[in-house]
Order: structure tokens, then C-alpha cells, then sequence
């Protein structure tokens, strides 16, 4: 039997944040270097969840197991969006409107679907590099 991953896009999406949310700020105010290392560490943790999602074997573990990592990856990209760098609103909720098509898609599977399922799961990759591009403008 054939492992099942959710493939590609999600680990296309890690290895675009792995090099962005890390590091130093190179902020000289406190708040503002306060605000930005929260974004970093936002930031590290998506990557470690959207690693995760890649990491799951739907064969053994089933969507449910799916549905929980997006549930992660959806909450720390609100607190990203939510950091107060309005450079991230806009990428954190267009990830975050990505993670929920591809739930909405997981939760209607089945194999006559699987390209919308493989369409959301692009979406979430796209909208991963967009936010990771502005995170990478924090300099972390």
C-alpha cells in the first residue's frame, strides 16, 4: 500500500518559511523588537505545524489527524496576522482563508475530488511563500 501524504505543497510552504522566521531582530526600539521577535516565534511555529501537516500519513492516521494540524497552522497564522505588523494581515489572512478551503475540501473527500483537495492544498502553498515574503521583510 502506498503512503498518502498531503505532498508537495505543504512542504514547499515549509521550506519557504524555514529560512524567514528565525533570528535577530534588527529592530533598534524595544517594542518594536519585542513585536517582531513575537512574529519570529509566530513564525517558527507555523513552520514547525506546516512540517507536521507534511509529516502525516492520512492512510494511518486519517483527516482527523490532518484537520488538527491545520487547525494549528490556522491559529498561528492569526497570531501573525494579529501581531500588529499590518504587512501581515493581508498574507496571514489569505492563509488562513487557504487552510479553511482545504479543510472544507478534506471533509468532502473522496477520490472523484482528490484534484480539489490537490487545488487547496496549492492554495495553502501559495499563500505560505506570500506571508513568508513578508515575514522575510521583518528581517528575523
Amino acid at each position: 500500500m502506498r503512503r498518502l501524504t498531503i505532498g508537495p505543497a505543504v512542504v514547499a510552504l515549509v521550506l519557504a518559511l524555514a529560512g524567514s522566521a528565525c533570528g535577530k531582530s534588527s529592530s533598534s526600539s524595544a517594542a518594536s523588537t519585542t513585536s517582531t521577535t513575537s512574529v519570529c516565534q509566530a513564525g517558527q511555529a507555523l513552520q514547525t505545524s506546516v512540517q507536521n501537516l507534511s509529516d502525516i500519513n492520512v492512510v494511518q492516521s486519517g483527516t482527523t489527524a490532518v484537520k488538527a494540524a491545520l487547525t494549528d497552522i490556522k491559529a498561528q497564522a492569526q497570531a501573525i496576522a494579529s501581531s500588529g505588523k499590518s504587512q501581515l494581515k493581508a498574507p496571514a489572512q489569505a492563509l488562513q482563508d487557504s487552510v479553511t478551503q482545504l479543510s472544507s475540501a478534506l471533509a468532502n473527500f473522496t477520490p472523484a475530488n482528490a484534484a480539489s483537495v490537490a487545488s487547496a492544498a496549492t492554495a495553502v502553498k501559495q499563500a505560505g511563500t506570500d506571508l513568508a515574503t513578508q515575514v522575510k521583510s521583518l528581517r528575523c
